[in-house]
């Protein structure tokens, strides 16, 4: 058995071909590695040798932000931008990368808006992939925010993570810096994890949506566990490995 996990990572939400926001997508950084270079001495030697902190930091990563953002809600009414704003509709506000309200907030008294950013990852193997707000430390774009988070087997399922925000009403801001981590992706596995970036075709990127689309598409999907059986039954993991393996950045 092979000790090493590769992920293959690339940008999600635009077609490559047609359009590039690639400057924004830094690597991956590991929450251990980068632990132990950023405390004191002292610091350092005790998250070293702690079994508990290493064991799950080994294989957890921050994705981060590469620019500076504040979005100004100073102006906005947000509790009407949820009851009345069309769904998939960009908020008419200055921003760099963009906000939209996708769906109503199934939370009382938040909006629920889309950065624009969001990654494709899959895997060589089967493993879960759970992505969570970052928590070492906690930020958040927004004072009481709420990002959501959740899993799927990125070994057996080809669809973005995204980032879902569900904000106060009454927020006066949305605010990113240089180097904020904007989502925290845990793999659960032993293996040592090795990324490797690739870009996106149009033929992933129409697959990648397919994935997201499936449920309201086929209408027959109940638990993952379904989605995964729909997907080994179509050679998806053969067709995305394949189209990966062609276009990996070297």
């Amino acid at each position: 058995m092979r000790d090493e996990l590769v992920v293959y990572w690339s940008p999600a939400p635009f077609n490559p071909e047609k359009d590039s926001w690639s400057l924004l997508y830094p690597e991956p950084k590991n929450i251990y590695t980068e632990a132990i270079r950023s405390k004191t001495k002292t610091q350092e030697e005790g998250l070293k040798i702690c079994p508990s902190f290493k064991g799950n930091a080994t294989r957890l990563f921050s994705f981060n932000s590469s620019i500076h953002e504040n979005i100004d809600f100073s102006d906005m009414d947000l509790e009407d931008i949820d009851k009345n704003t069309p769904d998939n509709t960009y908020l008419t506000v200055p921003s760099r990368v963009g906000l939209r309200k996708d769906r109503n907030s199934s939370i009382e008294g938040h909006v629920n808006l889309t950065y624009n950013l969001s990654w494709s990852l899959f895997a060589e193997e089967p493993v879960v992939a759970r992505m969570t707000s970052p928590y070492f430390p906690n930020t958040s774009p927004t004072k009481n925010s709420l990002l959501a988070f959740g899993e799927f087997d990125i070994g057996q399922w080809f669809r973005p993570f995204n980032l879902d925000y569900h904000i106060p009403y009454g927020s006066s801001s949305f605010e990113i810096s240089p180097g904020d981590p904007l989502f925290f992706l845990e793999l659960f596995t032993d293996k040592k994890i090795v990324f490797k970036r690739f870009v996106q075709t149009e033929r992933m990127f129409a697959i990648s949506r397919e994935m997201a689309e499936a449920r309201s598409r086929y209408a027959r999907f109940s638990k993952l566990t379904e989605r995964y059986h729909m997907f080994r039954q179509a050679k998806m993991r053969e067709i995305v490995l394949a189209e990966i393996k062609k276009n990996l950045v070297e």
